[in-house]
């Protein structure tokens, strides 16, 4: 599962465990792991929106995406429709604009909101979209697989090749794979 780290405090971080089905916190560094929260009891861990030392998006294989805003304490569900299934392949939020991919494991439709998930818009993309990024700087920018919007997921431009990593120092360089 993935890891989120602390934005502030460097030896602490949260992620999820299939075999024990919750979430795990560690404030050592990685040595001892415990159970965190209430709420969310685990799942497949898809990503980790981390919004503020705070307020994380944990988006779930099977379970949708949940919130927590006490740092990983409590998790509620976000609320948002579901499309085929309610297996997350990724999600990102800039602003209020919030980015889903949702339906089954292998076909997911994306999903915008600009009011941080109170209504949802469901866009006409579908496919594997198991990838989902804000830009760091201009949050008008988010990709989701093949494709990139300029204007806050309102509409999309599909790219040569699907983006599977963004340079964190620089959200203007993209990673794609392709198979040779």
């Amino acid at each position: 599962s993935p890891i989120a780290m602390h934005p502030i405090e460097s030896m602490t971080a949260l992620t999820s465990s299939n075999g024990k089905a919750r979430v795990l916190v560690t404030s050592d560094g990685g040595k001892r792991w415990s159970y965190s929260g209430s709420g969310y009891r685990g799942g497949r861990l898809r990503d980790v929106v981390s919004i503020s030392s705070e307020k994380m998006i944990f988006n779930l294989t099977d379970h949708g995406a949940w919130w927590t805003t006490d740092g990983g304490k409590s998790f509620e569900p976000i609320k948002h429709p579901r499309r085929g299934g309610r297996s997350i392949g990724g999600g990102a939020i800039s602003g209020d604009t919030l980015v889903l991919t949702i339906g089954s494991w292998r076909t997911k439709q994306l999903l915008v909101s600009h009011d941080r998930g109170q209504s949802w818009f469901a866009t006409k993309l579908r496919g594997k979209l198991r990838f989902v990024k804000a830009h760091n700087t201009d949050e008008q920018v988010f990709y989701a697989g093949l494709f990139r919007s300029d204007d806050k997921g309102r509409s999309w431009t599909k790219l040569k090749h699907g983006v599977a990593a963004v340079n964190p120092a620089d959200n203007d360089k993209l990673y794609a794979l392709e198979n040779v």
